[in-house]
Formats: structure tokens, C-alpha cells, sequence
């Protein structure tokens, strides 16, 4: 971790476009190795020295988003609809969103009638993915929530809430 955090430093800037990566990036960058640290100060190895002084934040940057189409969406008479809108990775965990929907309906019937859905829309990379979609369906059964559905690869024109 100490070459990893040695070398990101000497970066004149970081641009990520997460705040998970930000998160990620900024605890490499602030690592500290007490013992390499001070061996640093050897002769030999004084080169390997670096600062936190003039480390500039890491700056959040989201991809642009053309949202004029989105602003033309009517707000009135839309229904109880969750949309999460996420790759199919570990990391994002959906299976808690589904898990909160049914303590959701559980503690609350009223909100099955008309029905609260879940619409889990994002991009599946590789197998692995595939497999954790199958999986999230096959909860939504033993859960008893059939108002989930979900898109998988969709381009950014399908991304319309079911009517």
C-alpha cells in the first residue's frame, strides 16, 4: 500500500466519478505506513519521501446527463414506484432494497394497494451479474413482491417507468 499511495501522490490531480471511488482513492492517498515512513528518512531511501502538503482534494466529476427529456415527465398521476437505478454489482446491493420493500409492505399493507413497485433498472458485465439477477428474481418470488420488475442493459432511451 505504501508504493501505491507513494505513487498516486505524485498526481497533480484526481478526478473520480463516485463518491465510493473518491472514498476509495482518498484512504490510498492518506495511507500511513508508520515504519516505511521512517525509513524514508535513510539516506538510501530519502527519494521515497513524500508529503501530504499540497495533496489537492479528489474532486467528484458525474458524467454529463442530458436531463431535458427527463424535465418534460409529467408529476402528476404517477403511482408508488422505487426506482434504483444501478450496475448488477456486489457492491450496490439490491438484494437490501428487496428486503426493505418487504418489511416495507410487511409493517405497512396499506401501501399493497395500490401496489408500491420496484423497478431495478442497470447494466449486467459478465457472468457473475447475470447470475446475482437471477438470483434477485428468484427473491422477489420467495418475497412475495411480483410488482418487481427490472431492465438489464438497457440503453439510456428504454429507461421509462412501466405505466
Amino acid at each position: 500500500m505504501f508504493f501505491y499511495a507513494f505513487s498516486l501522490r505524485r498526481a497533480s490531480f484526481f478526478m473520480v466519478n463516485s463518491s465510493w471511488t473518491k472514498a476509495h482513492i482518498d484512504s490510498i492517498l492518506y495511507h500511513d505506513n508508520g515504519f516505511l515512513n521512517i525509513l524514508t528518512y535513510l539516506p538510501p531511501l530519502i527519494f521515497l519521501r513524500s508529503s501530504l502538503a499540497g495533496l489537492k482534494p479528489t474532486e467528484i466529476v458525474y458524467p454529463p446527463c442530458d436531463t431535458r427529456e427527463l424535465a418534460e415527465l409529467p408529476l402528476e398521476g404517477r403511482g408508488r414506484t422505487i426506482v434504483s437505478l444501478a450496475q448488477f454489482r456486489p457492491e450496490k446491493d439490491h438484494r437490501t432494497q428487496l428486503l426493505a420493500l418487504s418489511s416495507l409492505l410487511e409493517s405497512h399493507p396499506e401501501y399493497r394497494n395500490p401496489p408500491v413497485r420496484m423497478v431495478l433498472m442497470g447494466g449486467s458485465r459478465n457472468a457473475e451479474d447475470a447470475q446475482r439477477v437471477k438470483q434477485l428474481r428468484a427473491l422477489t418470488k420467495d418475497l412475495h413482491l411480483e410488482v418487481w420488475k427490472s431492465k438489464v442493459l438497457c440503453c439510456w432511451r428504454s429507461i421509462r417507468l412501466p405505466s
